[in-house]
């Protein structure tokens, strides 16, 4: 995983080319997962819009080059052809607010998609992206029957 791109670098005062992987370590992804279940097996019964989140762990910023004044959930990994999908949220991508508040955790996230679930307005999401910040619209669906 990552974007592999090529550097070149002086060793030993011959000049090389080199390849470096740029891209979220596999453990720190590992541990993130892990915190983003409470209950230890990743049920939610409520809404979902097809995102697995993390909190935004001092790690998770370095490895991603995210500044301590965005505040959010990390975006792991999009379900494909989830409404998260088909509003172009991707993974890397810092959550910052969602149906007009503020999104600091896992919970407020949670909280955020089930207060707009099956409303007649798509809930307003805004992303940290690459150093800048977007806004994407998501369609979020009623929860499944029986939950």
């Amino acid at each position: 995983q990552g974007e592999t791109v090529t550097a070149s670098v002086v060793r030993d005062g011959e000049e090389r080319e080199i390849g470096i992987t740029i891209g979220l370590r596999p453990d720190l992804m590992a541990r993130a997962s892990e915190e983003a279940m409470p209950d230890g097996d990743g049920q939610d019964a409520g809404p979902r819009i097809g995102v697995a989140v993390a909190p935004l762990t001092p790690e998770l910023r370095a490895q991603a080059s995210i500044p301590a004044e965005v505040t959010g959930v990390f975006v792991q990994r999009v379900q494909p052809g989830s409404p998260a999908a088909e509003a172009a949220i991707m993974p890397s991508d810092v959550i910052v607010s969602a149906g007009g508040r503020a999104v600091d955790s896992v919970e407020a996230l949670r909280d955020a998609v089930a207060e707009a679930a099956g409303a007649d307005e798509p809930m307003l999401v805004r992303l940290y992206r690459r150093q800048s910040y977007a806004f994407v619209t998501v369609d979020v669906p009623e929860a499944p029957e029986g939950n």
